[in-house]
């Protein structure tokens, strides 16, 4: 268990981190990231490693993480199909932006 590229990118404007519980099915968040609308090269990191808790999780997968910009959301989630386009666009056009809820 460990680090999955899910979605991979030559220099992704967007990484999202997943850390997921082993055994739980975290196929339809990764089906909704599939899915989103936003067109620019992005990876998804799904970190599934029982050994460890979703901070550490969390960690891993932005130590693993080749995009300036991170999204995180977990593995119980169902994000929209615009939530990467969104969060990029609000990054590009506040330059001081340091995080985003």
């Amino acid at each position: 268990m460990g680090i999955e590229y899910v979605r991979r990118a030559a220099d992704p404007a967007i990484s999202v981190v997943v850390p997921s519980v082993p055994g739980y099915d975290h196929e339809p968040t990764m089906a909704c990231l599939a899915a989103q609308s936003f067109d620019a090269p992005h990876e998804v990191i799904l970190v599934n490693d029982g050994s460890i808790d979703r901070s550490a999780a969390r960690n891993r997968g932005l130590d693993a993480a080749d995009a300036e910009v991170v999204a995180l959301t977990d593995d119980d989630t169902r994000p929209p199909a615009d939530w990467l386009a969104t969060a990029h666009e609000a990054f590009g056009s506040d330059t001081d932006l340091v995080c985003l809820e």
